[in-house]
């Protein structure tokens, strides 16, 4: 850009951290609308379009006390269009942004996977091993007023080596093995990883590091991993501890299910931090109260941010509200990510983390 000429527009809701709207100013002309309801930010879209547009370029961020869990419509976007080239935004998931309709005004539209994808793998592996270990229960009974309840199970017995000696030789000498609290330990234990994209990837190498055996479904094996690929009627039958780490997609809604929780093993221990609606959260509660589900630990609900009255009545569940990440720290870099590709796009004409180039490229629609 020579120094005599204008720089782009660029429409931004919400105000970013200093330094980063620094680097938006420095290559643009910067618009800032304030976070607001959906239909409020559909009129402040059109109202910015129309006094200080057209803008080739709109950047979205969040705060974790504003989370915003409205989708971007046709609707929203379309007084953007057609001049709007790029569209970017805070986080890896995009089941709420109309993709289609960016694609077909000829739009790139840019996610931000990587800054949330360690940081949520995290996460996941704080819930997986809270729940393997029964954390949850037994803090509620200490909290009642209870010590330790010995008989709440963690995995099952059968892959434990360390027992509690103390309750077989002191408080009952015969006891059910099968109700006895056990540690398993992890070199026995096989996780099951639905997804090995940004955040599976992260996820597979903490729980390798571990001692986990490692098993992962994706649509097309990787070669660049040392995990066993396995289709997904293994991976339910084998796994001890399910972690769902996929995107939401047609496929993928409603993948776990009362048939595919028959499938997997009794006492199966189920993590879901991808998307609330790829688990149908009635079956899970019947499978929860039957036992064929041990435990569960979700960081997202099908009916966001509503929670099934059954999860919350039930103590074998750890329930956090779409945190995984630690927003504090991921947020800040999700927006660092975000306002890259804008840069990006402005400095070459793509952003760092196109989803739909290749629709883009070819004329088509997004893949399901």
């Amino acid at each position: 850009m020579s120094p005599s000429a204008a720089k782009p527009k660029i429409l931004l809701f919400g105000l970013p951290d200093p330094s980063s709207q620094q680097s938006l100013e420095d290559v643009a002309e910067v618009t800032i609308i304030p976070r607001k309801p959906y239909d409020e930010t559909v009129q402040n879209i059109a109202r910015a379009v129309k006094e200080h547009g057209p803008f080739i370029a709109f950047g979205f961020t969040i705060t974790i006390d504003e989370m915003y869990l409205y989708a971007w419509t046709k609707e929203m976007l379309e007084p953007l269009a057609p001049e709007c080239k790029c569209y970017c935004r805070m986080g890896a998931g995009y089941d709420m942004i109309d993709v289609e309709y960016i694609t077909s005004t000829g739009a790139y539209f840019a996610n931000a996977p990587v800054a949330p994808s360690s940081a949520t793998a995290e996460g996941a592996l704080a819930l997986l091993l809270q729940t393997m270990k029964a954390i949850g229960p037994q803090e509620k009974r200490l909290r009642s007023g209870q010590w330790g309840d010995f008989k709440i199970r963690t995995l099952d017995w059968k892959t434990a080596t360390v027992c509690l000696t103390v309750h077989l030789t002191i408080a009952d000498p015969t006891p059910d093995l099968s109700m006895i609290a056990c540690f398993p330990l992890m070199r026995y234990t096989q996780i099951g990883i639905v997804g090995l994209g940004n955040l599976g990837s992260n996820l597979a190498r903490m729980c390798s590091a571990l001692g986990f055996k490692v098993v992962y479904n994706t649509r097309s094996p990787r070669a660049d991993v040392p995990y066993e690929h396995v289709p997904l009627e293994g991976l339910w039958a084998r796994s001890d501890a399910i972690v769902l780490a996929c995107p939401l997609t047609s496929s993928t809604r409603g993948l776990v299910c009362k048939d595919t929780i028959a499938r997997m093993k009794d006492g199966v221990i189920l993590v879901n931090v991808s998307r609330g609606p790829v688990v149908v959260e009635d079956d899970l509660v019947e499978a929860l109260n039957s036992g064929k589900v041990l435990r569960a630990a979700l960081d997202v609900f099908e009916h966001e941010p509503q929670v099934h009255p059954g999860l919350l009545a039930n103590p074998d569940v750890t329930l956090t509200p779409h945190c995984a990440a630690g927003f504090d720290v991921a947020g800040l870099h999700g927006i660092i990510e975000m306002v890259d590709n804008v840069v990006a796009f402005i400095k070459t004409g793509r952003p760092n983390t196109p989803v739909n180039e290749r629709e883009l490229n070819t004329g088509g629609k997004l893949a399901n």
